[in-house]
């Protein structure tokens, strides 16, 4: 492995742990903490699509926030909402997940500006 995929790898471990600390809103960081504006903005797109009908299964993290964030890659991360709280590994799962969808999310949105009508 060559110093940039060190460096990759050590970013994402350093991602995971700041979610993992964040789980429960304790530091009430913004979202911009660790993802950018578009990664935002997927996050919010996500939401209501990861929700189910109980309360605990629901997002209730101010908009933006870095708990919120949290939750929605938890969620993506196979987390349920029950049990035990979210760990490194299913953080690492759901940042996989996220960023496969948000990429999917910016591909789209580019060929939906780029098509042009006679």
């Amino acid at each position: 492995m060559g110093p940039f995929h060190g460096a990759v790898a050590v970013k994402a471990a350093c991602i995971d742990i700041q979610l993992a600390q964040e789980r429960d809103g304790k530091h009430q960081l913004p979202g911009s903490t660790v993802f950018t504006e578009p990664e935002l903005d997927t996050i919010e797109v996500l939401v209501p699509t990861l929700e189910a009908n109980t309360d605990r299964q629901k997002n209730r993290h101010p908009a933006r926030s870095l708990v919120r964030a949290t939750w929605v890659v938890a969620r993506l991360g196979s987390w349920n909402c029950y049990y035990k709280p979210p760990g490194p590994i299913t953080f690492r799962r759901g940042m996989e997940r996220f960023y496969a969808i948000h990429h999917g999310r910016l591909r789209e949105m580019r060929l939906q500006r780029d098509v042009r009508i006679p």
